[in-house]
């Protein structure tokens, strides 16, 4: 039981630098920690601990909201980065909208 709850405040720690790298806009740092985080849960698996246990631990050290908040920063993240790309997407096409129609303009000044 002691080690359950080593290896879930480990799960705890990496959660808490994941919200951070995800503030902080480190990308690869982040990725580093999914696979961190993947591997210890495949460990806390394989021990086949005991769930009551697991479940009182996880609801002592509030894991759930924890990752509750995590899955709200990525989502908040995801949604401003389409946004971004929607804002590029649209200068973009506004662009080529000039562009091509003014490109009518120079044919026939070039033919006078």
């Amino acid at each position: 039981m002691v080690e359950l709850r080593e290896q879930l405040l480990r799960y705890k720690e990496i959660t808490d630098s994941m919200i951070s790298s995800i503030k902080e806009e480190n990308e690869e740092k982040f990725k580093q920690l999914v696979m961190d985080k993947q591997l210890l849960i495949n460990s806390i698996n394989e021990a086949s601990q005991n769930s009551i246990a697991f479940k009182e631990i996880a609801d002592e050290l509030r894991l759930m909201e924890q990752d509750q908040n995590l899955h709200n920063l990525i989502e908040q993240k995801k949604l401003e980065i389409k946004s971004e790309i929607k804002k590029i997407d649209d200068k973009k096409n506004a662009t080529n909208a000039y562009n091509n129609a003014f490109r009518g303009y120079n044919f026939i000044n070039k033919k006078i």
